[in-house]
C-alpha cells in the first residue's frame, strides 16, 4: 500500500483496548460510550489522514459530531474533553480536530515511523500557519485600531475644543447672571432676616401674629429699623398698653415726624430738651445779676412800703 494512497480502513492491534488510555477511558461512567465515539472519530478522520474538518474548511462542532456518532451532544462534548486530557486528540485554533495516534492504525510497520513524522509535521505546519495568519490579522487589526484611535483622538480634540468654548460661555453667562442676582439675593436674605426679628419681638411683647399683622410687620420692617421698633414695644410695656393699635400709634407718630431710626429718635429728643434747659438756666438769673442804680431805687421803694405796712399794722 503506497504512502500516497488515502486509507479508508482502520487497522487495530490486538491489545488496542488494553492500552492505558483505553482502560482509563472505559473505566469512567459512560466509558464504553466514549470508546465508541473515539472509534467512530478515527474512522471519520481516515479520509483526511486523521484530520476532522468538514470539506477541509468547516470545523466540526459538538452538534455535528453528535450527528455523525449518533450520541447525545452532552455526551460528545464530555467525550472530546476527556480525549484532549488523555492526549488522544488535539484541537487547533481554527477548530480542526486531529486524532493524534491515528498513524498507529494505518499502513505497514515499515512506513509507520515516516507517516507519524509526516503527520506530526503536518499538524505543526498547520499550527504555524494559523499563528502567522493570526499574527497578520492582529497586525492589521492593530494598524486599524491605531488609525481609528488617531481619528477618534482628532475628533475628541475637536469636540473637546468645541465643548470647552461652550462651557466657557456657559460659565461666563452663569457668573454674570449670578453677579447680577447676588445683590438682590442678599437684600432678600437681609429683609427676610429683618422681618423675622420684628416678628419675634412682636410675639414676645404683643402676642400671636395673624395674616394682617404679618403684612403690617413686613411693611414696617422696610420703614423703620429694629432698634426703633424695640423702643416702641418698650414704651407699650411701660405704659401697660401692649396691643397693636397703641404700637401703631407710637410708630405712626414717629414716622410722621420723619423719624425712622433709633438714632433719629435720640437726636429729636435732644433737640426738644434744649429749650427747656435754657428756660431753667435763666429762671434765677436775676439772683446772680449785678445790681444797678435802678435796682437800688427799687429796693429803697420796697423798704419804704414795708415800713409803712408795719406802721399800719401797729396802729
Amino acid at each position: 500500500m503506497s504512502d500516497n494512497q488515502k486509507y479508508y480502513y482502520l487497522k487495530l492491534v490486538d491489545n488496542f483496548f488494553d492500552r492505558d488510555e483505553m482502560i482509563m477511558l472505559e473505566s469512567m461512567p459512560d466509558g464504553y460510550l466514549y470508546s465508541n465515539i473515539l472509534l467512530k472519530l478515527y474512522l471519520r478522520s481516515l479520509k483526511n489522514t486523521g484530520k476532522l474538518m468538514f470539506n477541509d474548511r468547516i470545523p466540526y462542532n459538538p452538534t455535528m459530531l453528535a450527528n455523525i456518532t449518533r450520541h447525545p451532544v452532552a455526551v460528545v462534548e464530555k467525550a472530546v474533553d476527556i480525549f484532549q486530557q488523555l492526549g488522544l486528540v488535539e484541537i487547533l485554533d481554527n477548530g480542526a480536530i486531529y486524532m493524534l495516534d491515528i498513524q498507529d492504525f494505518i499502513g505497514k510497520s515499515s512506513t509507520e515511523a515516516d507517516r507519524k513524522r509526516n503527520y506530526r509535521r503536518r499538524i505543526d505546519e498547520e499550527k504555524k500557519q494559523l499563528l502567522e495568519e493570526k499574527g497578520q490579522t492582529v497586525g492589521q487589526m492593530s494598524q486599524q485600531v491605531s488609525e481609528i484611535n488617531g481619528q477618534m483622538s482628532q475628533q475628541v480634540s475637536e469636540i473637546n475644543g468645541q465643548m470647552s468654548g461652550q462651557i466657557s460661555t456657559i460659565i461666563r453667562d452663569r457668573d454674570r447672571d449670578r453677579d447680577r442676582d447676588r445683590p438682590r439675593d442678599r437684600d432678600e436674605t437681609q429683609n427676610s432676616k429683618s422681618v423675622g426679628e420684628f416678628a419675634s419681638l412682636y410675639e414676645k411683647n404683643i402676642g400671636m401674629i395673624n395674616g394682617l399683622v404679618s403684612e403690617w410687620l413686613i411693611g414696617i420692617s422696610n420703614e423703620i429699623d429694629i432698634k426703633l421698633f424695640k423702643r416702641a414695644l418698650e414704651i407699650c410695656t411701660e405704659r401697660g398698653k401692649t396691643n397693636l393699635g397703641y404700637l401703631k400709634g407710637i410708630i405712626n407718630n414717629w414716622t410722621n415726624k420723619n423719624i425712622t431710626t433709633y438714632d433719629q429718635l435720640q437726636a429729636y429728643k435732644l433737640q426738644q430738651d434744649k429749650p427747656k434747659q435754657q428756660d431753667e438756666s435763666h429762671k434765677f438769673d436775676f439772683l446772680d445779676r449785678p445790681k444797678t442804680s435802678n435796682d437800688e431805687e427799687l429796693d429803697e421803694e420796697a423798704l419804704e412800703m414795708l415800713r409803712k405796712l408795719e406802721e399800719w399794722g401797729a396802729n
